[in-house]
């Protein structure tokens, strides 16, 4: 009897680590999960042990080497996607050293004005695709030679998180394009890394891994990762690329003309292109795709699920099970209950400093327009609606630069479970929001990347053809939100702009300084 083929999808998230094992149909046969947190502090560090990864990532692939050795599966590779511009530093022997400074961290200011000082910021956007923003890697480079030069000195390679989990598999020190990109270190148009930008960062390339194109077959698992799994040895690993470009793939967002919004932990909207192309004012990014010769334009924003999370651990919380465990379908129920426009609270959903569209680093959350008529059911739903519309924003600013019209947007991520929260998408973005039955887009976009490296399918699209998915649930505008959405959208962009033009922004940074200092000193 011929044996079921089968690949694992690792997919290391910000929240989590998931392999997911698959048929060549497509079809999910198990899936193993770990859970983790980033630890976000006052002063806009956002730290993470790399034992986070270390450890669950041979739990995960363990538990599916069993299902695959019990049901004597052949499995032909991992393929393996993960979160971006996180920076993992390794010594000579292959340790970590201290924690991963994770791609949320917004604490090089000083390091981007000193950046700014050597080249331009358009410079950087037109070689890199990116703005000088210390959401990338190499201000976090920067930030650790002046603040932690014991580690900047004696790091070997400077890592991305899927960086490591490669070195983890195979023992190589290898990254790929649409990884590489969000680095700004990478030229977008050469995909190599720039001279100019490495001596900024003070680095050389040595200290970089090896780059290739996404989508490649970069070796087999080492014979230490077999022994702690289970796996044959003679697997093979594929390096597939940055999860939001995957995730692209696993939703179908593969030609121009389709555009998707995944909302993780942050929320990001993605379209193909065949070109790099750039916003005239620099308010999106370009990046690698995960197809070779392909780029994207895409715009984030850095807090979607994790605001949803943080309100509900703070607010709607089970005291029962924990004090920190969220009690989900009364947070679900308590936004139901909320009418569109959340009775006039309007929010900011900054909680991280603003990335797309106003890239302020500086920006903070705001709940406003809040009387004693409100209620928690109405903070909810304006902090959902707040994330929708700045990717509303987000969506006007992609369709400003390609040529072909939007005529849906495809959704995937953990809040699309949630009815209300695609109801709210198709109407804040006014046009139908089509959700495929699985929330794994990221996943399946491996899959269909490794069927294609791995020669089983010719090319991305028939690969998708072949397992893609079907029983899609529609959204359609709601004719009247529509209309509530547009007056919401001109009334807190006035918010956002009287907060920023009164410099109100860097008033409360410095104060956040002050009362910092305060405490210390008392202390």
């Amino acid at each position: 009897m011929e044996k079921i083929e089968t690949i694992v999808a690792l997919d290391i998230g910000t929240s989590s680590i998931r392999a997911i094992l698959y048929n060549l149909a497509g079809e999910e046969l198990f899936s193993s999960q770990v859970k983790y947190s980033p630890v976000f502090y006052n002063d806009g560090r956002v730290r993470q042990s790399p034992t986070s990864w270390g450890l669950s990532l041979m739990l995960v692939l363990g538990k599916c080497a069993q299902i695959i050795n019990e049901n004597h599966y052949k499995n032909l590779a991992i393929a393996v996607t993960a979160q971006r511009a996180s920076v993992l530093c390794m010594d000579e022997k292959n340790n970590v050293m201290g924690d991963v400074l994770m791609w949320q961290e917004k604490t090089a200011y000083a390091e981007i004005d000193k950046i700014v000082k050597e080249i331009s910021e358009a410079d950087i956007y037109k070689i890199t695709g990116l703005r000088a923003d210390s959401y990338f890697s190499m201000p976090k480079i920067l930030w650790l030679k002046h603040h932690e030069p014991d580690i900047f000195y004696n790091t070997y390679k400077f890592l991305g998180i899927q960086d490591y989990v490669i070195f983890q598999l195979t023992g190589k020190y290898i990254t790929d394009h649409s990884q590489a990109c969000r680095t700004m270190m990478m030229d977008i148009k050469t995909c190599e890394w720039n001279e100019d930008l490495l001596k900024i960062a003070c680095i050389s390339k040595d200290k970089l891994p090896e780059l290739v194109s996404p989508g490649n077959v970069v070796g087999k698992i080492s014979i230490d990762t077999a022994m702690m799994t289970g796996l044959n040895p003679e697997t093979a690993v594929v390096i597939v690329g940055g999860d939001q470009q995957t995730a692209a793939i696993g939703m179908g967002v593969i030609n121009e003309g389709s555009i998707e919004a995944n909302t993780g932990t942050g929320a990001f909207l993605i379209t193909h292109t065949d070109k790099p192309v750039f916003h005239p004012e620099r308010k999106t990014l370009c990046s690698a795709s995960v197809i070779k010769g392909k780029w994207v334009v895409e715009a984030g924003i850095l807090t979607g699920g994790a605001l949803y999370h943080w309100f509900g651990k703070e607010f709607v919380h089970s005291e029962a099970a924990s004090p920190t465990m969220v009690d989900y379908p009364t947070l679900d129920n308590l936004v139901k209950s909320s009418p569109a426009g959340a009775n006039g609270i309007v929010a900011l959903p900054h909680f991280k400093g603003a990335a797309a569209p106003f890239w302020d680093p500086y920006a903070k959350g705001v709940f406003f327009n809040l009387t004693l008529a409100n209620t928690r059911a109405d903070m909810a739903r304006a902090l959902l609606e707040s994330v929708v519309l700045d990717m509303g924003e987000n969506l006007n600013l992609i369709q400003s630069l390609v040529s072909s019209k939007f005529r849906e947007v495809i959704v995937a991520g953990g809040l699309t479970t949630l009815d209300i929260y695609n109801q709210i998408q198709a109407d804040v973005f006014n046009l139908p929001v089509r959700m495929p039955p699985t929330v794994e887009a990221t996943a399946k976009g491996a899959l269909i990347c490794a069927m294609v490296a791995l020669g089983i399918e010719k090319d991305h699209i028939s690969a998708f053809s072949r397992v893609g998915s079907v029983n899609e649930k529609i959204f359609n505008p709601i004719k009247n939100n529509v209309t509530l959405y547009e007056k919401t959208f001109e009334f807190r962009d006035k918010l956002y702009n009287t907060l920023e033009n009164g410099n109100m922004y860097k008033e409360s940074f410095d104060y956040n300084n002050y009362l910092r200092d305060l405490i210390k000193n008392d202390g």
